[in-house]
């Protein structure tokens, strides 16, 4: 998801990746499908298979681990602020956690082609002998809209590469 607005007299784009589930609808998940494993395992313990208990009780636990990293992932954030001297980076979750400074005057973003249509383009900001990703978790349609209003607010952007392999479009008839 791309958000731009204004504040402080500069321009504030937000780069946040979407979001398919909460943070609660998540521990739903984890609940409902662990608790259903943990009964399968339940009855075939009873059953004599007594071994299977402790593989269910890690396949639980690894399932929920994974699912908290994903969850927290989609709740990442980059943030540009811009002005009229300089270009602010700044990464976090819920606070911030990393920030850089470019001169507006001296950085480059680059746009990096991908090899299959299919692919999202990457994104990077030059300056300062730095190199950094931005939007690495946008889809295509919102890394479009990022790179329409870099360009319209007449930020230097180049491009790198090509794309090589095209998807065959479906039609229906």
């Amino acid at each position: 998801m791309v958000l731009k607005d204004n504040f402080d007299n500069r321009i504030r784009i937000r780069l946040q990746p979407n979001r398919s589930a909460s943070w609660g609808q998540t521990k739903l998940l984890v609940t409902f499908l662990g608790g259903l494993c943990l009964m399968v395992a339940l009855f075939w313990s009873l059953a004599g298979a007594w071994l299977i208990l402790p593989f269910a009780g890690l396949e639980v636990g690894l399932f929920g681990w994974l699912a908290y990293r994903v969850c927290k992932d989609t709740y990442s954030q980059q943030m540009l602020l811009i002005d009229q001297r300089q270009i602010q980076v700044i990464w976090g979750y819920t606070r911030p956690t990393k920030q850089w400074q470019f001169d507006r005057q001296d950085c480059l973003f680059v746009i990096h082609l991908p090899h299959h249509s299919l692919s999202t383009q990457e994104l990077t900001i030059n300056g300062r002998g730095l190199c950094l990703p931005l939007g690495e978790r946008l889809n295509q349609q919102d890394m479009q809209t990022l790179l329409k209003l870099l360009r319209k607010l007449d930020l230097p952007c180049r491009t790198l590469g090509q794309t090589e392999v095209q998807a065959l479009e479906r039609t229906l008839d």
